[in-house]
This record gives C-alpha cells, sequence and structure tokens, in this order.
C-alpha cells in the first residue's frame, strides 16, 4: 500500500512540475502582459499550454539524450521568438493587434 501511495504522490509531483504548475504560472505572466498591453488579448491559459507543451518536451527530450541539448535550446530559442512575434503587441510584430 505504501508503494502505491509513493507513486501516486509522485505521479501527482510530476504533473504539477512538468504540466500543470508550468501552464498555471505562465497563464499569470502573460495575462499581466496582455494587462500591459506587451501581448495580444486571447485567452491566457490557451497561450500558456500552447508555449510550454513544446518548451518542455525538448527539455524531457535533453535529459534523456544529453547530446541533443544544443540542437534542442536553438529549437527552444526559436520557438520563442515566433511566439513572441505572433503574439506580441508591439510595433512590427506582423500580426493582427485587435482584442
Amino acid at each position: 500500500m505504501r508503494r502505491l501511495l509513493w507513486q501516486e504522490i509522485r505521479k501527482d509531483l510530476a504533473t504539477k512540475h512538468f504540466l500543470t504548475g508550468l501552464t498555471e504560472m505562465f497563464t499569470r505572466i502573460f495575462s499581466g502582459m496582455m494587462a500591459k498591453g506587451l501581448l495580444k488579448q486571447d485567452d491566457p491559459a490557451m497561450l500558456a499550454f500552447a508555449y510550454t507543451a513544446p518548451i518542455s518536451a525538448l527539455i524531457h527530450l535533453c535529459d534523456r539524450e544529453p547530446e541533443k541539448t544544443e540542437d534542442a535550446i536553438g529549437k527552444i530559442e526559436a520557438f520563442s521568438r515566433h511566439f513572441m512575434a505572433a503574439y506580441s503587441r508591439q510595433e512590427g510584430s506582423g500580426g493582427n493587434d485587435d482584442p
């Protein structure tokens, strides 16, 4: 019973750390950025999920295959630039800024 309980606790902690915790944190960050006019108005929870899922997957790849770390970091940087270009409200963002 103790092992089963420990497995459930570890599963819950891993889910919170790698998925829900990150998504919740970035939901708050993106909400604040929208309130300040830095990001287009959108569903902050969906933006957070869209942002954290690929980055989280690439970080997990680095953990499993350290030889791919440099490539993964390059992809994370490129994705972050793309995400900000797509959702930024700043001049030259290349997108429609209507809320």
